[in-house]
């Protein structure tokens, strides 16, 4: 997919100094880490899914050697806060079920879906909680919690493609009430992203940033926490959170067709991947994030047909036959919507990092892109970091002065104008 202008607007940013970059991808954290889920929200997500995955792993019969895990950004550490903090959460689970074959029929596939609700009818735990009719691919779990923001958890039904490999780290067919069985493959999504946000960016010696993660996995898996984050997982959030904001616009002629979740965290996946994978050094996350943001439209494949249309094509890297923008081709409208958005995006990526504004301005244009949520205390957090800074800088300046440093290696403190002129 070409978008135009997007490399000479990045352009800009790239030519900042090390200084404004090292603000610029302080601001960008603190944003995302601003929209995580709370320590509350995640031990109440955890309880839940523990439970309830305790209870279905134990039962016998059809059952039996169950495996429940978690799929979608609760499983890869991508999830962002509701913009409205009364609106419900959202966890999403897989039930595999190694010993089952896969509905052959779109009667069998809603049996199926039904015969897991009665299971949980069955326990008086959860028997108010089910939803009593399935939904295409999934049951639904309602939790309210006394007022306060509930959520809901949905449960998707997975079997093996082949009885010859039915672990869920193979390919696997989820019941589907439309179309009987649909082909997938979450664990090994999952899987993909977790393995690029594992591998190593070469920074470059005077870099100090270094990820850390923490990947757990058992018969009813643990939820990964949001503690300490990686690149690509603060650039997913980053996007899905002004995604969330753009398509909320009442005067958005696209806010109903909107990009799905999955097709912005494969293309910025797959950008990383590129990126990472590329051998170059970077001397600062923020260079890292600007080269993922301008890489993602080059895995967006599209071809014309017979008939003057154009079919568009973001495959699964964990299953290169699914097609995420499958729809596009029915519905256009959903290639523009992405192109509007994505365009959109970058430029108030770009705006909001010039370094032409105070930081009033700074917090003001960030609550109007992003949210009151990732605004929310950040004069306080920048306001220290630029006094962390200009000590380390007078620091610098004080032993070059005293003979400390090697002249021929020391730098000039970097100009900026973050929050005006640095002599203010």
């Amino acid at each position: 997919m070409q978008i135009q202008n997007i490399s000479s607007q990045i352009k800009s940013l790239r030519q900042l100094s090390a200084s404004d970059k090292d603000f610029s991808f302080e601001l960008i954290s603190h944003i995302t880490s601003k929209l995580d889920l709370t320590e509350t929200q995640l031990s109440k997500l955890h309880t839940a899914y523990q439970a309830i995955g305790s209870y279905l792993a134990n039962k016998n019969d059809w059952l039996s050697n169950c495996y429940i895990y978690a799929q979608g950004s609760i499983g890869i550490g991508t999830s962002v806060k509701p913009i409205n903090e009364n609106s419900d959460m959202d966890i999403d689970l897989v039930l595999h079920l190694p010993s089952m074959d896969y509905p052959k029929t779109t009667y069998d596939a809603n049996k199926l879906l039904c015969k897991l609700i009665e299971e949980l009818k069955d326990s008086p735990r959860y028997q108010n909680k089910v939803e009593h009719e399935p939904k295409r691919r999934c049951v639904t779990m309602q939790y309210g919690v006394n007022g306060d923001q509930g959520f809901h958890m949905d449960i998707t039904p997975s079997m093996p493609e082949y009885m010859s490999a039915p672990s869920r780290e193979n390919d696997v067919r989820v019941a589907d009430v439309k179309t009987a069985n649909s082909p997938s493959h979450p664990y090994g999504y999952r899987s993909w992203f977790r393995a690029i946000c594992s591998k190593e960016v070469r920074w470059s010696r005077k870099s100090a940033y270094k990820s850390k993660q923490e990947l757990r996995a058992g018969t009813v898996e643990k939820l990964p926490g949001q503690v300490r984050k990686t690149v690509l997982q603060i650039v997913v959030q980053l996007l899905k959170r002004h995604r969330d904001i753009w398509k909320n616009n009442e005067y958005n002629v696209y806010k109903d067709y909107a990009p799905i979740g999955i097709i912005i965290t494969t293309l910025a996946g797959q950008a990383y991947d590129r990126c990472v994978s590329s051998n170059k050094e970077y001397n600062n996350p923020f260079d890292l994030i600007l080269d993922v943001l301008e890489e993602m439209p080059a895995f967006i494949t599209s071809k014309y047909l017979s008939d003057g249309s154009i079919k568009y094509a973001i495959f699964n890297p964990a299953l290169p036959s699914e097609n995420f923008a499958d729809k596009w081709h029915e519905k256009p409208i959903l290639a523009y919507s992405f192109r509007d958005w994505y365009k959109q995006a970058m430029t108030d990526i770009i705006t909001l990092l010039e370094f032409d504004k105070g930081l009033d301005q700074t917090i003001k244009s960030t609550t109007i892109l992003f949210g009151s949520q990732a605004s929310r205390g950040l004069q306080a957090k920048l306001a220290d970091t630029l006094t962390e800074r200009r000590a380390l800088e007078q620091a610098t300046i004080a032993a070059a002065g005293l003979g400390l440093s090697n002249s021929a290696n020391a730098k000039a403190v970097p100009q900026h104008n973050f929050y005006g002129n640095a002599g203010e």
